[in-house]
């Protein structure tokens, strides 16, 4: 009894683990539910990929709203991603060049030969949270800004003149 008792929870135990670590594996920044305007620059951070100098990681951004593929933002090889442990922090920075809307970031590790490793398991996904790209709003409000300040500069001009005469 004692020996079934055990093994039930070393088995549920074991598939507690196995479950955890079958969900992906997000960045830490930027952090979810961000948001940056079209002329940022936005720096990815994260951990858990290789540490291996013959890999590459191949960062690609992605459509939220459909999934789909938009464009590749980045690859990075040899020294770029050699850190002393896999479990340190890795960053990585984009400017931002697309229209505004809902992205996010995934990573993949190509191997030397070239090949992919993705195989569509959940525990070999890296991704970002999905983050907002909004259009550059303010430059309305800059433009009425420079504006009033211009009206303020010419009415204090004239002010002098008139004081001076």
């Amino acid at each position: 009894m004692k020996f079934s008792l055990l093994s039930a929870i070393f088995v549920g135990l074991a598939a507690t683990f196995v479950l955890a670590e079958d969900e992906p594996h997000y960045f830490f920044f930027p952090n979810e539910g961000a948001e940056f305007s079209v002329t940022d620059q936005i720096t990815f951070a994260m951990n858990g990929i290789t540490n291996d100098a013959d890999e590459t990681i191949i960062a690609k951004l992605f459509n939220a709203e459909d999934d789909s593929e938009v464009k590749q933002i980045g690859s990075y090889t040899g020294d770029t991603i050699v850190r002393p442990d896999d479990d340190d922090e890795w960053t990585f920075t984009w400017v931002i060049d697309v229209e505004p809307g809902t992205y996010y970031v995934r990573l993949y590790e190509q191997d030397a030969d070239g090949q992919i490793d993705d195989d569509d398991e959940w525990d070999n996904e890296i991704i970002s949270y999905d983050f907002r790209i909004r259009d550059y709003s303010s430059k309305r409000k800059r433009a009425a800004l420079k504006r009033s300040q211009n009206m303020k500069k010419r009415a204090a001009a004239n002010a002098l003149k008139k004081a001076s005469l």
